[in-house]
């Protein structure tokens, strides 16, 4: 190797160092969803119970999520019994999640009930959200579990296993968002209109099958290391969003469903674009929630059924719910 080539390996080895530098240590500084994301992270990995202490709730999911339930109103209407933990992650889906409170669990994650807020289609979704998952939710010892579960090719499992290692590698496509919305205030505006349509929902037979099986998997898991599972549906202007299936489905299995709303029930100026909650939405969907949850966490058949699941075995490979 000539001195030439050994000094332009040097550089591109010093460049990509200072990539990953600046995606770990600065862009968290300059970057709130970064720091949110980190901060939110932590929290959900330091879960514990303590005496004393109010039972510590893990409560996860996507964008419907973090617009749609106000975390400090929740908390208030809780408190001081318990206290709600959130962790969003924009974009994911139900198997980003199964393998990410896997993870939380291996790392000493140990709440005592588990709330998750997906809409039926993100339910019954056979994907994963790429490399943000295996950067944010994935642990490293599920990588071929991942693979077998989402079919993925060997060039997209590698990227996986990339993106594990290295943040700036699985974030990049988040980083050029953060520039692009920078550069281009307006591009949201756009993306919107270049959108494709939305495929039609799957009918309500295939929902429940795949949400019974889903619903049962994520329930086990967490029962062996002690959480109660609970599924919540967000509310949805869509004149069907597969709710009904999803409740019928966790009734069968023993798994609790929330439906606080039905399909189109709150009104649309609720909304802040027809998708996700505005601010007057959201403290009215967590007013309804927070009842549910109360008279649910508090009940005993929480801390019965919890129980009962723990001895209850699993394959640790999530179902899948086939390609749609």
């Amino acid at each position: 190797m000539n001195r030439y080539s050994l000094v332009l390996l040097t550089l591109s080895a010093l460049f990509l160092a200072a990539l990953e530098a600046g995606q770990r240590y600065l862009l968290p500084r300059v970057k709130a969803v970064d720091h949110r994301l980190t901060r939110e992270n932590a929290g959900a990995e330091q879960i514990k119970p303590g005496p004393g202490q109010p039972v510590p709730v893990l409560l996860v999911g996507n964008s419907l999520l973090k617009r749609g339930i106000d975390l400090s109103l929740l908390n208030e209407k809780l408190h001081p019994e318990y206290d709600v933990v959130r962790f969003v992650v924009d974009d994911t889906n139900y198997l980003d999640w199964y393998y990410g409170l896997h993870r939380l669990f291996l790392e000493g994650a140990r709440p005592k009930a588990v709330i998750l807020v997906l809409n039926g289609r993100q339910l019954i979704s056979p994907d994963v959200h790429g490399d943000s998952f295996a950067t944010l939710l994935m642990d490293r010892s599920d990588l071929l579990a991942v693979k077998r579960t989402v079919a993925s090719d060997n060039t997209t499992t590698s990227s996986l296993l990339f993106a594990n290692f290295s943040r700036y590698y699985g974030m990049r496509s988040e980083l050029h968002k953060w520039v692009l919305l920078h550069l281009f205030p307006a591009f949201p505006d756009l993306a919107v209109k270049l959108r494709p349509e939305t495929p039609p929902l799957a009918p309500d037979e295939q929902i429940g099958a795949a949400a019974a099986q889903r619903l049962k998997q994520m329930s086990e898991m967490c029962a062996r290391y002690g959480a109660q599972f609970i599924f919540v549906v967000p509310p949805s202007t869509a004149a069907r969003d597969g709710s009904s299936a999803i409740q019928a489905a966790g009734n069968r299995i023993g798994v609790q469903v929330l439906v606080p709303f039905q399909p189109r029930q709150l009104p649309s100026n609720l909304y802040e674009d027809g998708f996700h909650l505005n601010y007057q939405g959201a403290e009215v969907f967590t007013q309804a929630l927070s009842s549910s949850l109360r008279q649910l966490l508090g009940s005993d058949n929480l801390t019965q059924s919890a129980e009962s699941k723990n001895n209850v075995g699993g394959s640790g490979i999530p179902v899948s719910a086939g390609r749609r």
